[in-house]
């Protein structure tokens, strides 16, 4: 009878203060979508624009992705059914830290279960009670969280101020204070609440005096910044091997999981120390495939024969079977030169030269010709006859013969959406604070009236997120867009001519 009195009390206690949550207007509540993710999405029987997604390539229901995952079904079943320090390290796996080393322009990469997992695995990893963490006050929580995680001294820097963090790290050095075995130096890329982009070169410069690490979390910038979409290093032509990059498979890029760019030598250690990577059943096999496809989608280099990706006498008989859909030797690292399979030149976005597995794209297999006729992707001139819907736009330019890569087609497409909705807005006067992304804030403050606005929008048709406590600090309340390539023209004009009349009948502009 104790237990039973105890239980109903702690049950009392949540519901009064879920009873408080709802009197201050926090109270949050699933919504119910009943369509593919797209432009538009069903939400709870109603068909709206979506400005909610972080789908910013419209790669989520894209059919390339889509049968990458089936044929991966087909050939591995569902799960990894383990971790992949147990038995669950299949050799999709690894092709995908190869190909995202290679897209990222780092030694190598480990694939965490998502970006929360990831940060938090990192962060605890990498620093303990010895150790200093330095904070950017706006990063995301999955960041807070992993400081928490590590016991690390934590000092927060002012937001995207490099002055502040370089006197943090000066007093943190100074004579007679406190001695530190490392110093972490963590910030977001983009912002995924104010769209802002942090300013790297000068973090870099303040991490490299005074010998801290930076961990940059990439989540909201790979897909989205850089010429080829490779994210915030590109955006400023960074080429520093010793920066740690996180980033996330699940949002410009449609599918799910992260990643951890970095040398051989940090993803050995996180391998032996992240706990949220050690003590996880891996990733499954149709999502690590879908994310390799979507890379490969976004690589400029799609067209370029294997053969030309190889130096000569460094084929390696398995990885080339592997891609080409012959049959697979097992183990995968079981011929070849070295323990790395070959070794040539790799395709990453600032001509590095690194002894590592690139797996070179290939062009498609004519269906029934090998095992992995469908989880090779189809190059740019072949893009328009896969039926991937409006994400994979006619590449065709200025006639029959000139064609234009898919990255820089879809990526101008964002661009070219951002830039109209942004400028929309601004002009009506809302405040979109600095916003440099696709993600486009409306600062309201107010938490009534960001309720409201967002529900009018959804009676216009138009599905935008209120943001609230404890995602913003009290008093920071807005209404979170996000504009994606497959946004038609059509689609932002009719938002913006919304945005204008519902925040004049609240009284915002």
């Amino acid at each position: 009878m104790k237990k039973v009195f105890q239980m109903k009390s702690i049950e009392t206690q949540m519901q009064d203060e879920l009873e408080g949550l709802k009197a201050s207007h926090l109270f949050r509540t699933l919504k119910k979508v009943d369509s593919e993710q797209s432009s538009r999405i069903v939400i709870d029987g109603r068909e709206c624009i979506n400005l909610s997604s972080n789908n910013y390539l419209g790669l989520a229901n894209h059919q390339a992705l889509k049968e990458a995952s089936t044929t991966a079904i087909n050939k591995y079943g569902n799960s990894a059914a383990a971790s992949r320090l147990i038995s669950g390290n299949m050799d999709l796996h690894e092709i995908l830290e190869m190909t995202t080393a290679s897209f990222k322009g780092t030694e190598d990469a480990l694939l965490f279960n998502s970006g929360y997992t990831a940060n938090i695995g990192i962060l605890q990893a990498l620093a303990d009670e010895r150790d200093a963490i330095f904070s950017d006050e706006l990063n995301h929580a999955s960041i807070i969280d992993g400081c928490r995680l590590s016991r690390a001294r934590v000092f927060i820097y002012n937001h995207r101020d490099a002055g502040h963090l370089r006197s943090l790290l000066s007093s943190s050095a100074e004579k007679g204070g406190a001695r530190y075995r490392r110093r972490v130096v963590v910030t977001d890329s983009v912002f995924s609440m104010d769209g802002d982009i942090a300013p790297i070169p000068d973090i870099i410069d303040a991490a490299e005096e005074y010998d801290a690490m930076l961990i940059a979390d990439d989540a909201h910038a790979t897909g989205v910044l850089g010429k080829g979409g490779r994210g915030a290093f590109e955006h400023f032509g960074i080429k520093n091997g010793r920066c740690i990059q996180m980033g996330t498979y699940s949002k410009a890029l449609g599918s799910f999981g992260a990643y951890i760019a970095c040398n051989r030598t940090v993803k050995e250690y996180l391998i032996n120390n992240a706990r949220s990577f050690i003590y996880t059943t891996a990733l499954p096999p149709s999502v690590i495939a879908a994310s390799i496809a979507a890379i490969k989608l976004l690589q400029k280099d799609t067209e370029t024969p294997m053969s030309q990706r190889l130096t000569k006498g460094d084929e390696n008989p398995s990885l080339l079977r592997l891609l080409s859909g012959q049959a697979l030797p097992s183990p995968l690292r079981g011929e070849g030169k070295g323990e790395g399979g070959f070794s040539g030149e790799p395709s990453c976005p600032f001509g590095a030269q690194r002894n590592m597995i690139i797996p070179p794209p290939l062009n498609p297999l004519p269906q029934g010709e090998g095992r992995y006729e469908r989880l090779t992707i189809i190059p740019p001139h072949q893009l328009e006859k896969t039926g991937g819907g409006e994400a994979c736009p006619e590449l065709v330019e200025g006639g029959e013969g000139e064609r234009r890569g898919f990255s820089g087609e879809i990526l101008n497409r964002l661009r070219e959406n951002t830039k109209l909705f942004r400028d929309g807005l601004k002009s009506l006067g809302y405040n979109t604070l600095n916003s440099e992304t696709p993600i486009i804030p409306l600062f309201l403050g107010d938490t009534e009236k960001t309720i409201l606005f967002s529900k009018r929008l959804f009676d216009e048709g138009i599905y935008a997120s209120a943001i609230r406590p404890p995602t913003v600090p009290a008093g920071a309340c807005r209404i979170r867009t996000t504009v994606s390539a497959i946004h038609s023209r059509e689609d932002i004009e009719y938002c913006i001519e919304v945005f204008r009349r519902v925040g004049i009948e609240i009284g915002i502009i």
